[in-house]
C-alpha cells in the first residue's frame, strides 16, 4: 500500500552533534590529553541548513531535535535528554569498539561477570549482545546500509550509586545497528549511501513498533523471564541457546524517539553536509512524500526525489 503524506511523522529524530576525537589533524594534542581540544565537525549547523531547506521552507513540521554532546570517559555526556532508541552507525561485524560506537559502549557497558579482569564493567558486553544479534538474525554479517534493531536488557542491574540500570540512562531501551561500512574505511565514494541507511532504519523502526505490543505474549510461554536474567550481558545462560538468549532480552516498548548523530563522518569521510542532507531528506521522503501504488518511471515524484537526492552528493 502507497504511504499517504502524513501532517506530521510520528518518530522524534534527536540529531547530536559531538566532537570527533578519532580523527586527529597533523601536529593535534594527544586525544587522551586532558588538556586536549577536539575539532568541532560542524556538523550541527549542517543539520540546522537541510531542516531549513527541507522542512520549515516547505511549511512542514520539523520532527528533529538539535543536541549537543561530549565523549566522556563513561560514554556519552547530555544534559536532559530521553530517548527510546540510539543509532549506532556500526560496522558490518557489529564491533563497537571506535568513535561512536566506543562512546556506546563505554555508556551501556554492564556491571563485570564473576572473575573478570574488568573492574568497572565489562567492555565487551555490548558487542557481545549485538553478536548474539547478528549470528541469528543475519548469519553474523550485516551488510552496509541495513538496519537491526537490538533491545536491551532490562533486568540487569548496575553498579551505580543511584542503583538505576545503565541501560536506562536517557530512557534508551533500543539499539539500531546501523552500519555505514563492511570495516572501518573511507565510504565517500557511495553517494547514497547515508539516505539509503536512514531509510533501511525507518523501516525497522516500523517493524519493530508493529510487533511492540504482541512480542511478550509470544515469547512468555516459551522463555522463564523470571529465571534467564542472571548470565552477564552478552553471556548464554546454563543451557541456553541464542535464539532464547534473545527472546529473554525483548523490549516491549514502541520507539517514539531516536538518537543519532552523523552516519559515516568519522572514519567514513562522509562530509556533514552531504550526511545531513541525505538524513533530512530520507526522513521527508519517507513520511511526508508519498507516491502512488505500482510507480512508474514517468512518476513526477520519482523524479523529484531522485533530483533531490543527487543534490546532496556534491556536499
Amino acid at each position: 500500500m502507497a504511504r499517504v503524506q502524513d501532517p506530521t511523522c510520528p518518530i522524534k529524530f534527536v540529531l547530536l552533534s559531538t566532537p570527533q576525537p578519532q580523527h586527529p589533524e597533523p601536529k593535534a594534542p594527544d586525544p587522551e590529553s586532558k588538556d586536549s581540544k577536539s575539532k568541532p565537525s560542524g556538523l550541527q549547523d549542517e543539520w540546522r541548513s537541510a531542516i531549513h531547506e527541507h522542512f520549515t521552507m516547505k511549511g512542514l513540521s520539523s520532527p528533529f531535535v538539535l543536541v549537543e554532546g561530549r565523549f566522556g570517559e563513561s560514554g556519552l555526556v547530555m544534559d536532559n535528554l530521553e530517548c527510546d532508541c540510539v543509532v549506532s552507525p556500526a560496522n558490518s561485524f557489529g564491533i563497537m569498539d571506535g568513535g561512536f560506537d566506543l562512546a556506546l559502549s563505554r555508556h551501556l557497558h554492564m556491571p563485570a561477570s564473576p572473575g573478570s579482569v574488568e573492574a568497572d564493567g565489562d567492555f565487551w558486553g555490548l558487542t557481545n549482545h549485538v553478536q548474539r544479534y547478528l549470528e541469528e538474525e543475519w548469519n553474523g554479517y550485516i551488510p552496509p546500509g541495513n538496519c537491526m534493531i537490538v533491545p536491551l536488557p532490562q533486568s540487569h542491574p548496575s553498579q551505580r550509586t543511584d542503583n538505576t540500570s545503565r541501560s536506562h540512562i536517557y530512557g534508551i531501551h533500543a539499539l539500531a545497528i546501523l552500519p555505514t561500512m563492511r570495516v572501518p574505511q573511507d565510504v565517500s565514494w557511495h553517494k547514497d549511501l547515508v539516505y539509503n541507511a536512514v531509510w533501511a532504519l525507518m523501516s525497522a523502526v516500523e517493524r519493530w513498533n508493529r510487533k511492540a505490543h504482541n512480542i511478550i505474549d509470544t515469547t512468555r510461554d516459551t522463555v522463564d523471564l523470571e529465571t534467564c536474567t542472571s548470565p552477564p550481558f552478552g553471556a548464554l545462560g546454563e543451557g541456553e541457546t541464542s535464539n532464547s538468549y534473545m527472546r529473554r532480552s525483548l523490549s516491549r516498548s514502541p520507539i517514539r524517539s531516536i538518537l543519532m548523530t552523523g552516519l559515516g563522518t568519522g572514519t567514513g569521510n562522509i562530509t556533514p553536509g552531504r550526511c545531513a542532507q541525505q538524513v533530512v531528506l530520507a526522513v521527508k521522503h519517507f513520511y511526508y512524500w508519498g507516491i502512488s501504488e505500482r510507480p512508474r518511471w514517468n512518476h513526477d515524484a520519482l523524479k523529484e526525489r531522485n533530483e533531490e537526492v543527487e543534490g546532496t552528493i556534491w556536499k
